[in-house]
């Protein structure tokens, strides 16, 4: 299949990917309610900290990748966090390598100096890392407060 995949403008991601959204998040198997917060991604591109990409399968959007960029506070180096990516199930294979490469141009060229991915242990995405060659440099455990 031919994808095109580009940085894209928040407005426009969120204008066509609220089903792409909402299926992210039932994968995630995380238990809280979806609900997407539009002007948190709103505010971060109007601060111009926010990359995103979009994949497109003619005319349909197919996968996308946010990320916000914030300096490290203890380096001050500028890491892109990739806050979702996603592919939808038909289209996944090389599509998902293409929008990280998109996603970590555009930080790039917006000066960040790393990328960094949240994956569960064993999941596809952790082993699309470790495949990549990513350094593992913490886990992260969540503790629920509420």
């Amino acid at each position: 299949m031919s994808y095109t995949v580009r940085t894209v403008a928040i407005d426009e991601l969120l204008a066509t990917g609220q089903e792409l959204f909402a299926a992210n998040w039932d994968e995630s198997g995380t238990k809280e309610r979806f609900r997407l917060m539009d002007d948190r991604y709103r505010q971060w591109a109007a601060a111009g900290i926010l990359c995103a990409v979009g994949a497109w399968h003619g005319d349909e959007l197919v996968g996308y990748a946010v990320a916000p960029m914030v300096p490290h506070a203890h380096t001050g180096r500028l890491a892109a966090m990739v806050d979702a990516i996603y592919v939808s199930p038909p289209h996944r294979g090389d599509l998902h390598a293409q929008i990280m490469h998109a996603i970590g141009e555009e930080a790039a060229q917006r000066g960040a100096a790393e990328m960094l991915y949240a994956a569960k242990p064993g999941s596809a995405m952790d082993h699309i890392m470790r495949r990549r060659g990513c350094e593992l440099r913490e886990h992260i455990y969540v503790q629920e407060l509420v």
